[in-house]
């Protein structure tokens, strides 16, 4: 767990932030980002706070374009996250949900972004019990406004069968790891790297479950899609 705690969901990773751009990449995922990898690069220079918290300063109060404010917070929250810094992000997240919710209301798919993104902080804490309702809040929201058979439904998916996982329950988590798979085989076809990462992290729960066989059959396969790349 320790691992999945500095490198954690939805899904897509950063490799390195620019300390003069204040946002993460669309789509970026902090949560499988190695801390150690980030931090030189953001802590190189001294400006990056300053630069990153400024904008939300000036937009404290916005009488429009409040969404810009919200997805700033979300970015700098990521972007604390990357470091470790998760007494930092939380309360951007949780202004950030705050927001959304207020504007669009408690289904919006911007404040599933929002709960994807604070449980994900709760997951890494290994705060299990507050992390899993907001993922399933956030799967829900997702599931009813694109389908079940949607990317960022298998996002959610992923995210709530690893915290199962980490959480030991083996029988919740499993039908969750198969549901991914499916939807990318579906959606994707038989040779995409993120089919690759559902099945190595099915495997990983299917051999810590001792059933080996299994778990050797989907390491192949999961090796074989990445051989390709």
């Amino acid at each position: 767990m320790a691992g999945r705690a500095a490198l954690l969901l939805v899904s897509i990773a950063l490799t390195a932030v620019d300390p003069s751009v204040f946002a993460a990449p669309p789509g970026s995922d902090w949560q499988k980002h190695d801390e150690k990898e980030a931090k030189p690069a953001v802590q190189s220079d001294s400006k990056w706070e300053t630069l990153n918290r400024q904008p939300v300063k000036s937009w404290e109060n916005p009488v429009s374009g409040h969404s810009k404010v919200s997805e700033h917070l979300s970015n700098l929250g990521e972007n604390y996250c990357i470091l470790g810094k998760y007494d930092e992000a939380k309360p951007l997240f949780q202004q950030a949900l705050a927001l959304d919710e207020k504007a669009f209301g408690p289904n919006h798919v911007d404040v599933a972004r929002d709960l994807h993104n604070l449980a994900g902080l709760y997951q890494a804490q290994r705060r299990y019990s507050e992390a899993e309702p907001l993922y399933k809040r956030c799967l829900s929201i997702r599931q009813r406004d694109y389908g079940p058979e949607h990317l960022l439904v298998a996002e959610s998916l992923t995210n709530l069968a690893r915290l199962y996982q980490d959480e030991g329950y083996a029988v919740k988590a499993e039908p969750l790891f198969k549901r991914v798979i499916a939807i990318y085989e579906s959606s994707l076809g038989p040779n995409n790297p993120l089919l690759a990462d559902a099945l190595d992290s099915y495997s990983k729960l299917l051999r810590k479950e001792r059933r080996t066989a299994e778990a050797d059959r989907l390491d192949r396969r999961a090796k074989a899609i990445w051989s390709e790349q």
